[in-house]
């Protein structure tokens, strides 16, 4: 399939800062539509077309991308994750939440996906470790070359700080805390 639209980021993913819009797999609406049903979102008594269409525009779905079909005719697509999206959105206004709160609640699980993606790149971990490494290092060459009363105590402080920044970070990030 050919793309047709631009490409995007979704609105309430901005923070997602590893957002490649070359690399998603996309499912076209109506089988985004069955697959949701199948799990019971609940469109209500209207078209399910109108409900993705208004949460796109409440921003709680990417823009549909269309792509060139078999035959030729442009269809709509939408990220895969977006079917996690709507059945998230379900349970939340099942649980009763304001539409404000339900933007609210998918801004930071958006964010800390985002968070989550950063901490999972290579190359952050390794500035982490680099950074973390360094302040450690200064800590020592203080010791070693006599540093001694409060610019000790501040250095050792700092990397004791990161240190611990990072892992608990990390930790977080992780769901391990």
């Amino acid at each position: 399939m050919e793309e047709v639209g631009g490409s995007n980021p979704p609105r309430s993913t901005k923070l997602l800062l590893c957002y490649n819009p070359g690399m998603e797999e996309l499912i076209a609406v109506e089988q985004l539509i069955i697959q949701a049903k199948s799990k019971g979102v609940n469109f209500g008594k209207g078209d399910p077309y109108n409900r993705l269409r208004y949460y796109t525009k409440m921003g709680w779905l990417p823009n549909m991308k269309r792509k060139k079909g078999e035959r030729g005719a442009a269809k709509g697509h939408y990220p895969v994750w977006a079917l996690s999206r709507l059945i998230l959105i379900e349970k939340l206004k099942d649980e009763g939440l304001q539409n404000s709160e339900i933007a609210r609640k998918l801004a930071t699980q958006s964010g800390l996906v985002g968070l989550r993606a950063l901490f999972v790149s290579p190359e952050v971990r390794t500035r982490l470790v680099l950074y973390s490494s360094f302040v450690l290092l200064l800590a020592i060459l203080g010791i070693s070359f006599g540093c001694s009363g409060e610019l000790w105590f501040h250095t050792a402080a700092l990397a004791v700080g990161i240190v611990a920044t990072c892992i608990f970070s990390l930790k977080i990030v992780f769901n391990e805390y």
